[in-house]
C-alpha cells in the first residue's frame, strides 16, 4: 500500500493554490490515431430548372415515372438533398439541360433515363 502511495505522490501533485484537485507531473505519453482527413462522398444530385422540366421528362425514356408537376419533384430532390446532407454526404446539384444530356447519352450510348441521369450527375459532380 506505501508503494501505491509513494507512485501516487511522485506521480501527482496538488495544483497551484486556490485551485484544487490533482494534476499530472509526468504523464505517461498519450498515443493517438494517426490523423487522416475524412471526406465525405461527393454525390450529384441531378438538378433541372422550372423553364426545361417538362421538355425533360418527354425526352426521359422513363419521363413518366418523374412527377408531372415541377414544384412536386422540386420538393422532393429538395427533401432528399436535405437527408443526404444531415447523413454527411456532400451534395452537388448538376443541371441536366435538355440538348446537352441528350448528346452526352448519345455519345455514351445510354439510354435518357434515370440511370443516365444519375451516371451523368456523379461524373460531373466529381469533375467539379
Amino acid at each position: 500500500m506505501r508503494v501505491l502511495a509513494r507512485w501516487l505522490h511522485r506521480r501527482f501533485a496538488p495544483l497551484r493554490a486556490g485551485c484544487g484537485g490533482l494534476r499530472a507531473i509526468s504523464a505517461a505519453p498519450t498515443l493517438h490515431a494517426r490523423e487522416t482527413p475524412v471526406t465525405s462522398p461527393v454525390i450529384g444530385l441531378p438538378w433541372y430548372a422550372r423553364e426545361s422540366y417538362a421538355r425533360l421528362r418527354e425526352q426521359m425514356a422513363d419521363g413518366a415515372a418523374l412527377p408531372a408537376d415541377y414544384d412536386v419533384w422540386r420538393q422532393s430532390a429538395e427533401q432528399n438533398e436535405t437527408v443526404g446532407r444531415a447523413s454527411g454526404l456532400a451534395i452537388v446539384r448538376v443541371p441536366i439541360e435538355p440538348e446537352p444530356f441528350a448528346e452526352w447519352c448519345r455519345a455514351k450510348g445510354l439510354s435518357p433515363d434515370g440511370r443516365a441521369r444519375q451516371q451523368f450527375a456523379r461524373e460531373e459532380a466529381t469533375r467539379a
